[in-house]
């Protein structure tokens, strides 16, 4: 599984080394990492989920002799070189290795006789050094003619409210001939050190319906961050135009009350909630609900049907704050929404309010029972119904979500699966094998080219794999072992669903004719993508499960005995402690060992959590 590291040129100057040690399990029969209950389910493959491996956020390491030898080489009279140490030593810091210790030496090479990219380069580190001794020559570095250093350095001076930048942005607000870019960055600017004494600049600019639409918008904001009060009269001024200009001039009215909180400006953005301009009613919900969502819920009838999906989901949001019995069979409505975030954050509130109390549990399933069972549903609120019924254990719809594995659309056809499988009631077992035998018989005859058959029809059928293993239905069995067999190929996540099925439904039986089968598909090389590494996986496991001593050898062969970095590796890793009780490494923190960059030194020393580790460089091209 090793790969041969990649040399770079100037302009890529690092490898990443990447060893990742997932969490790793100790549940003797499930591998997947779940480190917390989901807040929701969602739908997922079962086999997948057992041999997935959680991300975790990485630790990066850079060698002290690199860093020594980048500061002495800054003062080079190769500027590209120069430009592209800077470069690596801003991206060193971002990855989470500090580098403020440097800031000084960063510091003094500041100077207005460098060329002006290299300037660029040393004000942008640090900047992200977060560098405020910095600033007065940052500041002096400053040319009307370069706004790629201004857009740098200017945001960072306002962020350290630098006192002497403040009247040059004052007056780049009255001047007639000026960059719109400088002037946006200078309102932006002004907005965020909260400036008074701009205030009557920017509310000219703000008001004036000749300015462009982004210099007015931007003038409103920094006036709605400057102040939280006496801007309501020009904001209810604003919120009564129409025309042409109406949309900016409302945005901008609520805009003008970003920090306002009094009865009257509550009233107005009450009222914008209403607008029928998406954009405007959107704004007005979102400062609104921010203030407080109670002043925003009664608007939320009126407009859960609203054009924009902005909108609706702010009322989602309002409703979940806000919830009463009533207000719960609205996000019900919602979960039929026609855009899919707003329908899946209101099948989600449901789900979390359920777990808030009885009553509201009992509602939420009445809800989603009410959309499963009527015939006039729509296909998006059944399958979001479906989801949250099964969250909940709601074992009474599992007969209505037998009946759906038929249905037209998809998604339900999908969802109902994936709920049997999450509900596992047994009366529903026999009836879920009839339709995985109609489904398997065509997809196995016809390889997906049935016209009437889609990849939709395969994922329905993994989920009611994933079904007959969790609940060790052996009827299933004779029929997903059809999976087994080389020919049978390009069934997406069929083959790896039965597999991992059967070796569920075999534990401890090592059966030596089905082992030799499984043993073959597990070091088959030829089969079509994305097949290969998610089927030797479920082979690996099962024979695991099976107890098939045989097939350690085999399985070893995807396994070197070092911390797993992928579904496969984990899965022959898992399987061999399962077989042979021999443990893989233990849990660890992800590092990033940063070596191979265009400049080294011919020896380093890496500092590491248990010592420094000598790395000589590497001289493959």
């Amino acid at each position: 599984m090793k790969q041969r590291p990649t040399p770079l040129n100037l302009r890529h100057l690092f490898i990443w080394t990447l060893v990742i040690l997932a969490q790793i399990s100790s549940a003797k029969d499930l591998p997947a990492q779940k480190t917390a209950p989901p807040k929701s389910l969602e739908i997922s493959n079962l086999w997948l989920d057992e041999m997935t491996i959680e991300a975790v956020p990485p630790t990066y390491l850079i060698n002290d002799a690199y860093l020594s030898l980048w500061l002495a080489s800054l003062k080079s009279t190769e500027i590209d070189l120069s430009q592209e140490l800077v470069a690596t030593l801003e991206q060193i810091h971002k990855k989470g290795v500090d580098q403020t210790a440097i800031s000084s030496e960063i510091r003094s090479l500041l100077s207005p006789d460098n060329h002006h990219t290299m300037n660029m380069a040393l004000a942008s580190l640090l900047v992200s050094l977060d560098d405020k001794e910095s600033a007065k020559l940052l500041f002096e570095l400053l040319q009307p003619g370069r706004i790629e250093l201004s857009q740098i350095i200017e945001p960072a001076l306002a962020n350290w409210n630098f006192e002497p930048i403040k009247p040059v942005w004052r007056l780049r607000l009255k001047e007639q001939k000026i960059r719109r870019t400088h002037l946006i960055l200078a309102i932006k600017n002004l907005g965020d050190v909260r400036d008074k004494p701009s205030t009557a600049a920017l509310k000219a600019l703000a008001l004036d319906r000749s300015q462009s639409s982004a210099i007015r918008m931007a003038a409103a904001r920094a006036l709605g961050n400057i102040h939280n009060g006496s801007l309501t009269q020009n904001a209810q001024t604003l919120a009564t135009r129409t025309g042409a200009r109406g949309i900016i001039d409302r945005l901008c009215g609520v805009a003008l009350l970003g920090r306002h909180q009094s009865d009257a400006s509550n009233k107005l953005l009450q009222k914008l909630l209403l607008d029928q301009e998406g954009a405007v009613a959107g704004a007005a919900w979102q400062r609104l609900l921010e203030i407080d969502s109670s002043l925003a819920v009664p608007a939320a009838e009126a407009c859960h049907d609203n054009p924009d999906p902005l909108v609706r989901q702010h009322v989602v949001t309002s409703l979940h704050e806000q919830p009463t019995k009533d207000r719960m069979s609205l996000l019900g409505k919602m979960i039929s929404d026609r855009h899919p975030d707003v329908r899946t954050q209101a099948r989600r509130s449901l789900f979390q309010l359920a777990n808030q109390s009885v009553e509201f549990d009992a509602q939420a399933r009445a809800v989603g029972m009410k959309i499963v069972t009527d015939p006039n549903s729509s296909f998006r609120g059944i399958e979001q119904a479906l989801v949250l019924l099964a969250s909940l254990d709601h074992k009474p719809v599992a007969n209505a979500a037998v009946g759906l594995l038929n249905h037209d659309h998809p998604k339900v056809m999908i969802a109902s699966a994936w709920a049997l499988r999450i509900l596992l009631v047994e009366e529903t077992f026999p009836a879920m094998l009839q339709r995985a035998e109609s489904v398997s018989k065509v997809l196995i005859a016809e390889k997906i080219n049935h016209p009437l058959y889609s990849k939709f029809h395969m994922d329905q059928v993994a989920h009611l794999y994933d079904s007959f293993g969790a609940s060790s239905y052996q009827p299933a069995e004779q029929l997903m072992r059809k999976f087994i067999p080389k020919q049978v190929s390009l069934l997406n996540n069929c083959r790896p669903a039965a597999i991992t099925a059967i070796g569920k439904l075999n534990r401890g039986k090592s059966e030596s004719a089905l082992v030799k089968l499984l043993i073959e598909r597990m070091n088959d090389q030829i089969i079509a993508p994305p097949e290969t590494e998610e089927l030797c996986a479920a082979c690996a496991m099962a024979l695991a499960r099976m107890g098939a001593q045989s097939a350690v050898g085999d399985i070893q062969k995807y396994y070197e005995g070092t911390p797993p970095v992928s579904g496969l590796i984990y899965a022959a890793a898992w399987s061999i402690r399962e077989l042979t009780g021999k443990n893989f490494p233990p849990p660890a923190s992800p590092i990033l060992k940063q070596a191979g960059f265009n400049l080294e030194p011919g020896y380093t020393r890496i500092k590491d959590a248990g010592g420094a580790i000598d790395v000589a460089p590497s001289n493959e091209q």
